[in-house]
């Protein structure tokens, strides 16, 4: 019915940190620190993981957003225990061929994601370039 339709339009679509309430991530999303000190987000795909737990990963992929304060980088990565991991690519190639379409996937999500900022993605880089990040 309209009523209804135009009452579910009035529900906030944003919570607290401005992420979407509507179509939750389709990955983990954790903050870690690089050895600089820097924090950075980092996209854990697997399953959902209990928040407050610390959890060994596999950096496997940079992916990069212009945003008007310059740009983001997000850290892609999998599980290391291989009970957690749903998918099994320890690379960036061996990710973009065994599972096609999952960084466009990703990359329109954080694009659309945040109501307080306006976000373009710019690419991909492979897992030497994560981990350099970290070791900056």
């Amino acid at each position: 019915d309209l009523q209804d339709t135009i009452q579910a339009r009035k529900q906030p679509l944003y919570n607290a940190d401005d992420v979407l309430l509507y179509l939750p991530a389709p990955a983990n999303i954790a903050k870690s620190i690089t050895s600089s000190g820097k924090q950075i987000e980092v996209i854990i795909m697997g399953p959902r993981l209990s928040n407050g737990q610390v959890y060994d990963i596999l950096l496997i992929g940079l992916m990069e957003f212009g945003e008007s304060d310059g740009v983001t980088q997000r850290i892609l990565a999998i599980p290391a225990n291989a009970s957690f991991q749903t998918i099994k690519s320890p690379s960036l190639k061996q990710l973009q061929f065994n599972y096609p379409g999952v960084i466009e996937i990703l990359s329109t999500w954080f694009v659309n994601a945040y109501s307080d900022r306006r976000s373009e993605y710019l690419g991909v880089k492979d897992e030497k370039e994560a981990i350099n990040l970290f070791l900056q």
